[in-house]
């Protein structure tokens, strides 16, 4: 299990849910986040670590995940207060699920490299919440 990527995952929704699920089963050491923290108690059951605040995610991840609602949830989330910038490191990964537009992630994900080192990947999903349950989502990274 030490040769798996440790991933953090903020945004545990109707989507977020049943993938940290599906992340946990596979044997993934994740570390989970959400405006909401009693969505977070069902994952903290199956194993996960609670993150205090974005930023937090950062601690101890080689991936940070998010699957949030809009352009200014991800940007609240990343560059606000406690936001995943002010805990990225150089050699990181930010994996984007959120469905975003693409002018704001260029800029977000410029914006985050510099400020940080952290790298962006715009990875929007499809397939919903059937496929998030059942593992079949297909990710256009």
């Amino acid at each position: 299990m030490s040769d798996l990527p440790t991933i953090a995952f903020a945004g545990i929704g109707l989507m977020g849910l049943p993938m940290c699920r599906r992340l946990l089963a596979a044997g993934y050491r994740l570390t989970v986040w959400n405006r909401s923290p009693e969505k977070c108690a069902p994952l903290i059951e199956a194993g996960a670590r609670q993150a205090s605040n974005p930023a937090d995610l950062c601690s101890d991840a080689d991936m940070v995940l998010l699957c949030l609602a809009d352009t200014a949830v991800v940007r609240e989330v990343v560059f606000g207060s406690g936001g995943i910038v002010e805990g990225a490191k150089a050699g990181q990964l930010l994996v984007d699920h959120s469905s975003l537009e693409p002018t704001a992630t260029r800029a977000m994900a410029a914006e985050l490299e510099s400020r940080s080192g952290m790298r962006w990947v715009d990875a929007p999903v499809s397939g919903g919440t059937a496929g998030a349950e059942t593992g079949s989502l297909a990710i256009m990274a």
